[in-house]
């Protein structure tokens, strides 16, 4: 009786790890398949690495200690792949899709539905290390993950951004593994009363490179076909081997400012340190009514998170700290 026991116990472990792939930096057989991975120890110079997400500006009483703890949980895992060797571009991008997957944020699952009751999502990502990228616009859940997406197109694509139903069909036929699924499936829980937020990331790996990400699902009951700042290379997103940097906030004035790159001219031919060049970014579309927030991080590993709404939900992490993680 004892040994039937313990067989079933054993059965029912081996089920829950093969069957679950979250964010501890551990990939299964399945995950290999139907996702990008991380691939470790190809960054193992010694140097220092550092690590910021975003979470979105703009304080809502939606899930708060979830999201807290889900960003924490990310900082720790994102620095052990940092440690281990990862490039920034890869754990930039494994930290987004994590946070799309979970359906706390306005990002992959948890994207708002526009004004028809239709999802639509944006995203993108920049290596700094060669001024490569990759976007996506006003896809639907034909793209599984938006970040993974625009990753695909940077990587094996002479373009940059693809929209619609064509960003559909080419992320589909240049992809490897799985990248869509059935609306029912995949965001059941979406709705347009559930704020989240927009997702960012930017790091700095042991070789001295830089990346940066963002994604979103935008305005809740938005226009359809609207698009944001998040998927446009120096609005929203920027990386060069200077500097790194994701924003989010109300996209028009972003696009208008060009505030990522903003940030990397402020920071390069003002010589301003990384803060204040997001603050000057920042306050150019602040003076003009708008409203949102930046994560920067320079060459150096110096950062900077500023926003001007009630809050917005950040963290950050390096080799020489401890994961920390803010609201106000």
């Amino acid at each position: 009786m004892n040994t039937i026991r313990v067989t079933i116990l054993a059965l029912i472990a081996l089920f829950v790890t093969s069957s679950f792939c979250v964010a501890d930096g551990n990939f299964s057989k399945k995950d290999t398949v139907e996702r990008q991975t991380v691939d470790i120890g190809k960054c193992d110079q010694g140097n220092n690495f550092v690590m910021v997400i975003h979470g979105g500006a703009g304080y809502k009483e939606y899930k708060l200690k979830e999201k807290a703890a889900l960003i924490k949980n990310l900082l720790d895992n994102c620095k052990k792949l940092l440690h281990d060797g990862a490039t920034s571009l890869d754990v930039v991008h494994f930290a987004i899709r994590e946070m799309e997957d979970s359906g706390l944020f306005n990002a992959g699952k948890g994207s708002r539905k526009n004004k028809n009751g239709f999802i639509e999502m944006d995203a993108s990502i920049m290596d700094g290390k060669n001024m490569q990228a990759g976007a996506v616009a006003s896809v639907s859940s034909k793209i599984k993950n938006p970040i993974s997406a625009a990753k695909l197109i940077l990587e094996k694509s002479d373009n940059v951004m693809f929209v619609g139903g064509s960003a559909e069909k080419y992320v589909n036929k240049i992809a490897s593994f799985k990248v869509g699924v059935d609306d029912n499936e995949r965001f059941a829980n979406s709705d347009t009363t559930s704020p989240h937020g927009t997702v960012g990331s930017v790091a700095l790996d042991k070789c001295g490179n830089l990346a940066a990400g963002t994604s979103t699902g935008g305005f809740g009951r938005k226009i359809p076909g609207r698009v944001g700042d998040s998927p446009i290379i120096g609005a929203g997103t920027y990386a060069n081997d200077k500097v790194a940097v994701s924003c989010t906030g109300h996209g028009e004035y972003f696009i208008r400012w060009a505030v990522a790159h903003d940030v990397a001219a402020l920071y390069s031919y003002k010589n301003l340190t990384i803060a204040e060049a997001a603050k000057q970014a920042l306050g150019k579309i602040v003076a003009n009514g708008g409203t949102g927030g930046i994560i920067a991080i320079d060459s150096a590993g110096n950062i900077t998170m500023p926003f001007n709404t009630k809050g917005m939900m950040r963290g950050s992490v390096s080799s020489n700290t401890e994961p920390f993680v803010a609201i106000y």
